[in-house]
């Protein structure tokens, strides 16, 4: 009952005199806090604040309402919704520049100023790289006015966990927290070296680079479609005006003219020559999610719809969950919103979303006769999205229904164009990837800077630059067809459906010597089946981020902090940590005399202890107790868990006796694999103890210590464990045969 909780002790005084927002909440006095105020102290000269850089912090005064000016002008109007680590100017509003003379308290900023969300979702930062007017809800600072170099590091340093920590802190404690401009210029600034200023600026710079590249390729995929339905250079007829019998308006059940515009009217007959229509080529899916009583979810709300098609999960306590949480997604639907269409809301569901949930206020389509990435591009496409628009109800929530949406008419599109826009899709989303995974490695050794000290920083950053310099996704020429090479059957090589367990295991390094294929890596493809709301769904656990992380790649939201015995760490300093424990675990197998190995309770137990018992020692070590859910599969009730890790090592146990060939080697480790995740034994770490335990089977049977991270593209695996779930391990023993080199059937 009291897990999670912490008392802090302070001064009256520090309460009474001391809190310039006159705070008295325990929220204010968290440990957190508290050591950090004390590293600022210690470290007085790493800090200091806006005044000391020359920096003016600022916001738009009250001005009058300008919605009636939206989309009428070409000055960017930068609001919350377009501010999230980098600023969104391709969707955001225009208005026209005279506005900001018309009303003085409507202040611009200007490329190097940084934004800082002062309502609505606080705390988010952002880089201008454009003349913008800002609006109400956004702080600025006119960093512009400093070297590069130094802005960079600001805006990194804004989004460390350290900063967002201080800043959430001297917001108003009130239902919907806001951040107010004199406290925000009281807080403290870090001061860094030169050396770690150039380096975090050389990766920002690529990182802007790789997403100028992204939006690139994600216009070319829509200018590659429109010139496929030759609506590139489109024309419409625009007539003053027009007429239609009165059969057709009642039949429509509309009465305004833009309904009946000859445009439409040609659009219409444009896409709808072929009669397939977007229900068509891809239904709606209709897996409704179910709230249950405790663990949390991953939701995807219209707000989280990004204009570069990807979308954003938010974990919410199942307790809580809105009404509005209705469908189940799953990896590559499309997902568009039905609200306001114009704006463009659609995004591809994304592997690690594969099981979360979104708003009723989307329509899930599960691409079944069209690439989900050609029907993304398709429902982006502004031509399309006016014709939706068209089609919606009301008029202060505009919204077309399901049945409109899936009757909307799609053509039939060229193969090679289709090749094109999925490449091109895919390329942008790479270089997406590699921009946030180079910010996020930028902001990383900021944090690592404040904690420890610029050398470690350093060093952090050099070894892992060269993993994300690595090259990206590019585009192959449109109907570019190579040749597939014919597999190598060598038969002096290539292992037979008869191999015998000995044969595999001629190769199998010695005692105490390192394991090829193993990685002392701890957040590998396992990672995503650590906590109580992973496993062979495919979800996530509760407080850890959608995506997972290697010893060099972090997720974006890698400063999300957990509450361990050695305080509050980051999702990334956790990983780190267990790393260390995995290595320390794979050591002592590998050492270990094969016969020796025993799998039993107090084994698996003993894993897990020696893993997280350290920072977790209230459950490391200890199975579950509470009942979980993962993804759309429910383990076992805590009661039972006992009992199920008890016979699955005896049954285990009884399987190795039964050994025969090298297939059934694989049929062993296919249902080691999907089992031990099927019961989710503990709290959290299950994938890594699951890894762990592979590792020492393979090494018991003579074999070379196979470790699953990085050996196939980890969408395979959990597609394969989801099949498992559902009765069919054939595609697990598959990629089981795949892993030990054998070719089962016809001898070769």
């Amino acid at each position: 009952m009291l897990e999670g909780l912490e008392v802090a002790e302070v001064s009256q005084s520090k309460v009474s005199t001391g809190v310039e927002t006159l705070r008295f909440d325990p929220e204010y006095f968290q440990k957190q806090h508290l050591a950090d105020e004390k590293l600022v102290v210690e470290r007085a000269s790493y800090f200091t604040k806006f005044a000391g850089l020359g920096l003016k912090v600022d916001a738009s005064a009250f001005y009058p309402s300008i919605e009636d000016y939206y989309d009428q002008g070409d000055l960017p109007f930068l609001r919350v919704a377009d501010v999230d680590s980098m600023i969104d100017f391709q969707a955001c509003t225009r208005i026209p520049a005279e506005l900001c003379s018309w009303f003085s308290t409507l202040s611009r900023v200007k490329p190097g100023d940084i934004v800082l969300t002062k309502g609505g979702s606080v705390a988010r930062i952002g880089l201008v790289t454009e003349e913008a007017a800002v609006s109400r809800d956004l702080i600025f600072l006119n960093s512009s006015q400093l070297p590069e170099a130094d802005r960079v590091l600001l805006y990194l340093y804004f989004q460390s966990g350290f900063f967002n920590r201080a800043l959430i802190r001297s917001s108003s404690q009130t239902a919907q927290p806001h951040l107010t401009i004199t406290l925000v210029r009281q807080l403290p600034i870090f001061i860094a070296g030169n050396e770690l200023k150039q380096a975090c600026l050389r990766l920002v710079q690529m990182s802007f680079q790789a997403r100028s590249e992204s939006l690139r390729l994600a216009g070319e995929a829509e200018q590659t479609l429109l010139r496929a339905l030759s609506l590139e250079n489109w024309q419409p007829p625009e007539p003053l005006a027009y007429t239609r019998p009165s059969r057709d308006a009642f039949a429509a059940g509309r009465m305004d003219a833009e309904y009946f515009a000859p445009r439409v009217a040609e659009l219409l007959n444009r896409l709808n020559k072929d009669g397939l229509t977007l229900g068509g080529v891809a239904p709606a899916r209709h897996e409704r999610f179910v709230p249950g009583t405790s663990g949390s979810f991953e939701y995807i709300e219209i707000g989280g719809v990004r204009a570069d098609s990807t979308a954003v999960s938010e974990s919410v306590p199942s307790a809580e969950a809105p009404s509005r949480a209705t469908w189940h997604v799953r990896k590559g639907d499309v997902i568009t919103s039905t609200v306001r269409p114009v704006r463009r809301l659609s995004a591809l569901v994304a592997p690690e979303q594969d099981g979360h949930v979104c708003s009723s206020g989307f329509v899930v389509l599960q691409p079944v006769a069209i690439p989900a990435e050609v029907l993304l591009t398709y429902l982006r496409l502004p031509p399309v999205c006016e014709l939706l628009d068209l089609h919606t109800s009301a008029s202060l929530y505009p919204a077309i229904s399901e049945p409109d949406l899936l009757a909307m008419p799609i053509p039939r599109i060229d193969a090679s164009k289709q090749s094109q826009v999925v490449a091109n899709v895919r390329a942008a989303q790479a270089n997406r990837h590699h921009a946030a995974s180079l910010l996020d490695a930028s902001r990383r050794a900021v944090e690592i800077a404040i904690e420890q000290s610029e050398a470690v920083a350093l060093a952090w950053l050099e070894k892992t630059v060269a993993a994300l310099n690595e090259p990206v996704a590019s585009v192959p020429a449109p109907c570019e067809h190579r040749p597939t090479p014919e597999p190598n059957h060598d038969p002096q090589t290539t292992p037979t459906s008869g191999t015998t367990p000995e044969d595999l295991a001629r190769n199998a390094p010695g005692r105490g010597q390192p394991a090829r294929g193993v990685s002392p890596a701890g957040a590998g493809l396992h990672a995503e089946l650590d906590g109580a709301g992973t496993g062979a769904g495919g979800a996530n656990a509760p407080g850890i981020p959608a995506q997972t992380v290697s010893d060099t790649t972090r997720p974006l939201d890698a400063t999300r902090e957990l509450a361990t015995a050695a305080g509050s760490l980051t999702y990334t300093e956790v990983s780190e940590r267990l790393a260390v424990n995995i290595v320390h675990c794979l050591d002592d197998v590998l050492d270990a005399n094969p016969e020796d190995i025993a799998i039993t309770p107090d084994w698996i137990r003993g894993i897990h202890s020696r893993l997280a018992g350290e920072l977790f020692p209230e459950w490391g070590g200890r199975f579950r107790v509470t009942d979980v859910q993962v993804g759309t599969h429910l383990p076992p009730p805590a009661n039972t868990v006992a009992v199920e890790i008890s016979n699955f090592c005896l049954d285990l146990t009884e399987r190795l006796r039964h050994l025969s060939h090298a297939e059934s080697i694989a049929e062993l480790l296919a249902w080691v694999d999907w089992r031990f995740q099927w019961i989710h034994p503990f709290k959290d770490f299950n994938g890594r103890v699951g890894r762990i335990l592979l590792v020492a089977l393979t090494y018991k049977l003579g074999l070379p210590p196979i470790d699953p991270v990085n050996l196939e593209d980890k969408d395979v695996y959990f597609a394969a464990l989801r099949a498992a779930d559902a009765g069919d391990p054939t595609r697990l023993r598959e990629l089981w045969l795949d892993r030990l080199g054998i070719n089962p059937g016809n001898g070769r």
